[in-house]
């Protein structure tokens, strides 16, 4: 998530900042989800979702392009093209 991120700070040319949030407090937030929940409070915030978050998941695309010959762009061309689409929407 930082690398990315990062890429979209430096292509929108913002001055942001990216604060790392330590496992444990996701862990905590999703246990506290988890309690709302059981008082019949409707949220996402669960443990299971809070989990997904702190796992490091890495995928390639090689199969994609192997199978499907599907052509990918740069990710920087992406964030770019994206970060246009929402400038022109005054998303930002």
């Amino acid at each position: 998530y930082y690398n990315f991120f990062q890429k979209v700070i430096e292509g929108s040319k913002k001055n942001s900042l990216i604060i790392s949030v330590p496992s444990f407090i996701f862990y905590l937030a999703g246990t506290l989800g988890n309690i709302i929940r059981f008082f019949g409070v409707k949220t996402d915030l669960s443990l299971s979702n809070m989990k997904i978050l702190v796992i490091n998941n890495f995928f390639a695309n090689q199969k994609s392009i192997q199978d499907l010959k599907i052509n990918y762009q740069p990710l920087e061309k992406a964030i770019d093209d994206a970060i246009r689409f929402f400038e022109s929407e005054n998303y930002f």
